[in-house]
This record gives C-alpha cells, structure tokens and sequence, in this order.
C-alpha cells in the first residue's frame, strides 16, 4: 500500500475540507484494478481514496463503498463516519470509467476488483460491500458464490456482506461467504450491522446473516 502526503492527495481526490479529514485518523491512495472475466479485456486500474481508523493494521475489516458519481457525494461521509466508528477501513469507489479508458466496467466488475485488491494488497481481512442507488443490484450479485467465482475465481476473495441502499433509504443485506473462524465473525457481526444499518436498527442486518436465515433481508426505513 503506497502512503502519500494529505496536501497532494486532497489535491488529487478534493479531499481538502478539514471536517472531512477529521472524520478519519489517516488515509491513502490505492491502486484499484475492476475485475474481468476471463477472456474479457481488462478494465483501466483507478486510484482510490482508503479512509482508515485509527490504528487501523492488516487483518481489520474493510468496506467498499460504491456510488454513480452523481450520488457519490451525498452518499459517501455518513457511511464513512458510522464504518470508520466500528474500525473498518473505507474504500470510496465513485463507480464509472477511468478518465482515458477505452473499456468502461460495469459496477459489478469494480466491486469485486476492490474486494480482490483490499484483501491481497492492502491485506484487509473481513470485506463488506455497500452499493448506493443503481450500484446496489451489483453489491448484491457480487455477493453470490456462483458471480465472484465467474470473476475472482473458486479459491478468490469473497464478500462477507452486501448491502444495497435503495434512493428512498431502504436496505437490502446480502449474505456472502461466512468468514474463516479467525476473523472473530460472531463478535465482529454486530458492530458491522450497527454501523451498516439506517435509523431502523441493525435487526434486518443481523437477520440476513445468520446462517439460518433468509439470504436477503429488506428493511424499510423508518417513517
């Protein structure tokens, strides 16, 4: 993971509003490749803004956080905040093209793309994803075994959440791959669905993720 200077990345991401910055302890600037089926041309590599807790180390859960770029800016500082609370690093992913790239990914492949490159470069252990508006469809789908294999291959990096917010705030949780004993999952499950969940409460979160439940839980909010 290459770290640069807060000057020349708020240059580069417009990151430079102090009340930004003091939502998270530190940041850096990844390199984000979406992924590809095989066969398939390869999508243009991105540079993307990881927001870390503080303390932050490999091994700690990670979220990416995917909007159309037209949501992205409403969408993405209250999601933050709550992630970076329960010590989960943040991968901010305005889904469209690379500026100059001829092969333009859908949100599906980019999803996946982070998720591969959080847990094999930056060393993230838990992945969760959270699609906003029309890149919700994708977070879910990206969550089903039979997708991340298509992309990511059998033995690949796998979602242990997906979580679709609708554009009148309802929530979808998606159940992925139940991670290894090791990740401290019971204890790391609630804190997660607290900070994924809306002013309804995290029940939905926790219902989708239990082993016998049902895989997708919708949850409206509040009126």
């Amino acid at each position: 993971m290459r770290c640069f200077a807060s000057s020349v990345a708020a240059g580069l991401i417009g990151l430079a509003s102090p009340a930004a910055l003091a939502q998270f302890a530190a940041f850096d600037l990844v390199w984000v490749r979406p992924a590809a089926e095989s066969g398939a041309p390869s999508p243009c590599a991105r540079i993307l803004v990881l927001d870390l807790p503080r303390d932050w180390m490999a091994g700690d859960a990670a979220a990416v956080v995917i909007a159309d770029r037209a949501d992205a800016a409403a969408a993405f500082p209250p999601l933050r905040a709550a992630l970076l609370a329960e010590r989960t690093a943040v991968l901010e992913f305005p889904s469209g093209a690379a500026e100059g790239c001829h092969v333009a990914p859908g949100p599906l492949a980019e999803v996946l793309g982070a998720l591969r490159d959080l847990r094999e470069d930056v060393g993230a252990g838990v992945v969760v994803a959270v699609g906003v508006g029309t890149a919700g469809a994708a977070v879910l789908d990206a969550a089903r075994e039979e997708v991340a294999a298509r992309f990511l291959g059998h033995a690949g990096a796998r979602l242990a959440v997906a979580v679709a917010i609708g554009p009148d705030g309802t929530r979808t949780y998606a159940r992925g791959t139940r991670p290894p004993a090791e990740e401290a999952w019971p204890e790391r499950l609630p804190l997660l669905c607290a900070a994924l969940a809306g002013a309804e409460g995290p029940a939905a979160c926790m219902a989708a993720l239990a082993p016998e439940g049902p895989r997708f839980v919708t949850a409206r909010p509040l009126p």
